[in-house]
C-alpha cells in the first residue's frame, strides 16, 4: 500500500469536516525551517533537503526601537514581494498517474510570469547574490561542519551566511543558530557557544543587533507564524556534542542533555516567559527542539515516550507529541490538532499547501485505518514500477493527484502555479548532488535557481533556509 491512498482519503476527509483556511500556507511555511545535522556520520539528500526547511508568515515583527531600517540600495535585487499581482491560475485537472513523469524543459525566467520576480545564482554553489522566487526567497543558509573541544570529541560548528538586503548578497556570520522572520527584515540570532544566555534580533538593514537576556540556557530559535513572537528552546547543554569518537570517526556516543523547555520571547517588547517541558526528555531524542503549531497558538514538544515500548501489553498508546498553550499549559490534542492545524509542524520540508489553499504537496499524518483492498496474485508478484525522482500535488478537497514533477523534493510555493524545490544533477545517478529549481504544477517547465550542490551528505555542504518574503 503506498501513501497516496492514504494522503487522499485523509485530504477527502478534512474537506468534508471543515474549510481550509486560505492563509494555511503562510501557517505551513512558518512550521517549517532548517534542523542543523545534529550528529548523522552521514545525510541523505532528503535530509539535505530537509535542512532547507521552510519559513514564512503574514506579518513581520512591529519594529524595536521605533525607527524605521535604514534604506536599501534600489539598485540591489530587492527581497520584498513582487509588485506584480499574482496570475490566477485554471483549477488543475487530474492527471494519469500511470503515464511517465514528464522530463521539465529547462526555461528562463523571462518564459514564466513577470509577478514571481525570479532571481537566480546558478554560477556559485554555495550562492553569493539573491536567490527567490514569487514569494520566497533564500533568506539564508548555512555550511555544515564541526568543531573539535577534546581528544576525542566535537559539537556542530556550521557557519551562517545571511542575506544582506543593502548589497543583495549572502554575508558571512559568527551565529550558531538563526531564524529570519517572513519580510526578511529581522532574523533571530544566537552567539556561536550554546547554550547561550541571550536572544539576538538582528535587524538585517542596519545589521544591528537587539539582545535580550533569558532566564535559562538556549540552543535554538524560531519565529511564531505572525513573526510577533520567538519560539527559545532550552537544554541544559549544547545537544549537538558527541563524546567518545572513534578513530575512524563511524562511532561517537552523545553527550548527555535534557531539554528543560521553551522561551516566548515578545519580539516589541522583548518580554520573556519561561515554561518547563513535561517530557524530561533525555537521551537520543534530545536534540529536537520545540515547535509552533501551524497557527501560532500552541507550541509542540516531541514525546520521546512514544518511542518507547508500552509498559502493559495492549496498554493505552502514548501520543508523538505533547501540546502547550502559550502560557506553557499542557493540553490534550483535539481532533482539530490531528487533522490539519499543526500537522505540518515537523514535515521534513515539503511544500504542503499552496497559497489559496487548494492544492497540497508533501507527507500528511492521517488519522484513520488504512481501507481495505483486495490485491491480485498478479499485482502482488509484480514488483513496484521506479518512476525515479518524483514529486506530486493533490488537489484537496479529492485527493486526486493534480500535477506531478521530476524532483527529489518540492519545499515551498513560489506561487499557487510553481514550487522550489531540489532537482537532480543529470540523470539522477547521485542522489546527494542537486541543485535548487523553480518547477511548474505541470512538471513541463523548470529554472534553475542555483549553483550546483554536490555530496550534500557529507560536511561542508551548504542548506538553505527558505522565508516569505
Amino acid at each position: 500500500m503506498t501513501l497516496r491512498p492514504l494522503v487522499s482519503e485523509a485530504l477527502k476527509e478534512w474537506a468534508e469536516e471543515a474549510r481550509i483556511p486560505p492563509d494555511l500556507a503562510d501557517r505551513a511555511l512558518r512550521g517549517r525551517r532548517h534542523r542543523t545535522a545534529r550528529r548523522s556520520g552521514t545525510m541523505a539528500l532528503a535530509a539535505a533537503a530537509t535542512a532547507a526547511i521552510v519559513t514564512g508568515g503574514m506579518l513581520a515583527p512591529r519594529l524595536l526601537d521605533g525607527t524605521p531600517p535604514a534604506a536599501t540600495d534600489p539598485a540591489s535585487p530587492a527581497a520584498t514581494s513582487p509588485a506584480s499581482p499574482a496570475p490566477t491560475y485554471p483549477a488543475p485537472t487530474p492527471v494519469d498517474t500511470g503515464a511517465p513523469v514528464p522530463v521539465p524543459r529547462e526555461v528562463t525566467p523571462a518564459e514564466l510570469p513577470a509577478s514571481l520576480d525570479v532571481h537566480t545564482d546558478t554560477g556559485d554553489s554555495p550562492p553569493k547574490k539573491l536567490i527567490a522566487a514569487g514569494r520566497i526567497a533564500v533568506a539564508a543558509y548555512y555550511v555544515s561542519g564541526t568543531e573539535k573541544i577534546g581528544k576525542n570529541s566535537d559539537r556542530a560548528h556550521s557557519t551562517w551566511y545571511l542575506y544582506d538586503p543593502g548589497t543583495g548578497s549572502y554575508e558571512e556570520t559568527g551565529w550558531s543558530q538563526v531564524d529570519v522572520a517572513p519580510g526578511l527584515k529581522y532574523a533571530a540570532v544566537l552567539e556561536r557557544d550554546l547554550p547561550a544566555r541571550r536572544v539576538g534580533i538582528l535587524d538585517m538593514a542596519t545589521r544591528q543587533v537587539r539582545w535580550i537576556a533569558l532566564p535559562q540556557p538556549a540552543t535554538d530559535v524560531a519565529w511564531s507564524p505572525d513573526g510577533s513572537r520567538i519560539l527559545v528552546t532550552s537544554f541544559d547543554q549544547d545537544p549537538s556534542v558527541r563524546i567518545d569518537i572513534s578513530a575512524d570517526g563511524n562511532s561517537w556516543k552523545s553527550s548527555p542533555t535534557r531539554r528543560l523547555g521553551f522561551h516566548i520571547v515578545d519580539a516589541a517588547s522583548g518580554q520573556v516567559a519561561f515554561h518547563r517541558g513535561a517530557s524530561g526528555a533525555d537521551g537520543l531524542f534530545d536534540a529536537t527542539p520545540f515547535r509552533w503549531s501551524l497557527d501560532g497558538t500552541l507550541v509542540i514538544e516531541p514525546n520521546p515516550a512514544a518511542q518507547r515500548p508500552p509498559a502493559e501489553p495492549g496498554g493505552e498508546p502514548v501520543p508523538n507529541e505533547l501540546f502547550y498553550d502559550l502560557d506553557g499549559r499542557l493540553r490534550p490534542p483535539s481532533v482539530q490538532d490531528v487533522g490539519g492545524t499543526y500537522q505540518a509542524a515537523y514535515s521534513s520540508g515539503e511544500a504542503g499547501y499552496s497559497p489559496g489553499g487548494r492544492l497540497y504537496s508533501g507527507r500528511v499524518k492521517p488519522k484513520i485505518p488504512e481501507p481495505a483492498r483486495t490485491y491480485s496474485g498478479e499485482e502482488l508478484e509484480r514488483p513496484p514500477a521506479d518512476p525515479g525522482p518524483l514529486t506530486e500535488v493533490l488537489d484537496v478537497a479529492t485527493g486526486q493527484v493534480v500535477g506531478r514533477q521530476k524532483m527529489l523534493q518540492v519545499n515551498a510555493w513560489a506561487d499557487d502555479g510553481h514550487l522550489i524545490g531540489w532537482q537532480c544533477l543529470g540523470e539522477c545517478e547521485d542522489e546527494f548532488d542537486a541543485r535548487l529549481a523553480l518547477v511548474s504544477l505541470d512538471g513541463s517547465k523548470i529554472v534553475r535557481l542555483s549553483g550546483e550542490a554536490r555530496d550534500s551528505q557529507k560536511y561542508g555542504s551548504w542548506h538553505p533556509l527558505l522565508t516569505r518574503r
